[in-house]
């Protein structure tokens, strides 16, 4: 996890790219949502569609309740298995940059940030300019055989 305002790995290249700039509504979460199932779902990188459904959902719904800006924008970037998802306001770059906690405090809200560094594969905050900050994470599209390599890597074990 990368909560500094730092460069973050460079996202997919080679692959496609899209942007989706949208209204800064109540609304804007679902639809933000349903376009990044959209986009992976014609990628046809079903394994992605849930964790990135729940992210985007997550860092879309903060931008709206804490950026008084008029649009919210989301880029997708694909490359192979690995998917980045940007998401963007133009708040004052100066406004606290969004953290976990780290632990439950059982209020109602306040945990996104937890579930998108559970689910993402890396993720973090950046400040592009002096006017626009940014979540990205990134997923990466792991088939069966990666599952089991991973964990003969973490049994020290040879895989299968």
């Amino acid at each position: 996890m990368n909560t500094a305002a730092l460069p973050l790995p460079e996202p997919p290249t080679g692959g496609a790219s899209y942007r989706l700039t949208a209204p800064n509504l109540p609304t804007t979460p679902k639809i933000a949502r349903d376009w990044v199932v959209l986009v992976l779902r014609a990628a046809n990188l079903p394994r992605l569609v849930e964790p990135a459904r729940l992210c985007t959902s997550e860092v879309v719904t903060n931008a709206h309740r804490h950026s008084r800006t008029p649009s919210i924008t989301v880029e997708v970037a694909l490359a192979g298995r690995r998917t980045a998802v940007l998401v963007h306001d133009d708040g004052p770059a100066g406004l606290p940059l969004p953290v976990p906690s780290g632990r439950y405090t059982g209020q109602e809200h306040g945990r996104g940030l937890l579930l998108v560094d559970s689910l993402a594969d890396d993720w973090g905050v950046l400040v592009l300019d002096d006017r626009t900050k940014a979540v990205r994470f990134t997923l990466v599209d792991r088939d069966d055989r990666d599952d089991r390599d991973d964990r003969n890597d973490r049994e020290g074990g040879d895989a299968a």
